[in-house]
């Protein structure tokens, strides 16, 4: 209930200057979760992986145009109501960063992914700071981790624990230092994930990341029983 008032208190401050967009209002007591970050982050493979569907167009220049709905499979309650989105890359001429958050309607979301690769940028911060304004959960996530990790034993010599301690460190001092110090931050690989069997580290921390996606899902659920 504290959660869902202080959501409601800072919407009501400025709705009339955000509003909600058009394609979310359909959807307006459904679960709704969205998926952003720069182009060639792998946003769309992600997306793939946690609704266990064959792989969606990707690749480096911007593929989504458009916020895209996809379904996530569930029963009882939820069965048909949690909405994953696939929206536009953000930072690019066609979504800049200081309009992005606003013109996506994301302070609407109930859980939004941000997806970066290798190295925290300024557009990953600011959307951070953004939704954390609105008090909506983020849920950061370094993709490719197979890259980062083959780099790092060329590079340095390093086993895959230790380049997930190091980059995990790394993020998240960044972000702290930035002014977003409480980030959540996964490490993964979607291409890892499809394979069998999966590297223990990969493996562990895609089990942690569902398990944190499927609590900001039934909060979300929550949050939308009192509404």
């Amino acid at each position: 209930m504290g959660q869902a008032a202080s959501r409601v208190d800072v919407w009501k401050t400025d709705r009339g200057n955000y509003p909600r967009p058009s394609y979310l209002e359909p959807y307006g007591k459904h679960v709704n979760v969205a998926i952003t970050g720069e182009s060639g982050t792998g946003k769309s493979s992600l997306l793939d992986a946690i609704l266990e569907r064959n792989a969606a167009k990707t690749g480096i220049v911007e593929c989504t145009t458009s916020p895209t709905r996809y379904i996530m499979p569930a029963d009882g309650a939820l069965a048909g109501k949690v909405n994953f989105w696939d929206l536009p890359g953000v930072g690019t001429m066609n979504f800049p960063a200081d309009r992005y958050v606003c013109e996506m309607g994301m302070r609407y979301f109930d859980a939004v992914l941000v997806v970066l690769h290798n190295r925290v940028k300024e557009t990953n911060v600011e959307v951070v700071k953004e939704l954390d304004r609105y008090k909506v959960p983020v849920v950061v996530v370094v993709n490719k981790m197979d890259d980062i990790v083959k780099s790092a034993a060329d590079d340095e010599g390093w086993d895959e624990d230790e380049t997930f301690g190091y980059i995990r460190h790394q993020h998240v001092e960044n972000f702290a230092r930035n002014g977003c110090p409480d980030v959540k931050l996964f490490l993964l690989s979607t291409r890892c994930i499809k394979k069998q069997p999966i590297d223990a580290s990969m493996n562990r921390e895609w089990e942690r990341f569902r398990e944190s996606l499927m609590m900001e899902i039934s909060k979300g659920a929550g949050l939308h029983t009192t509404d």
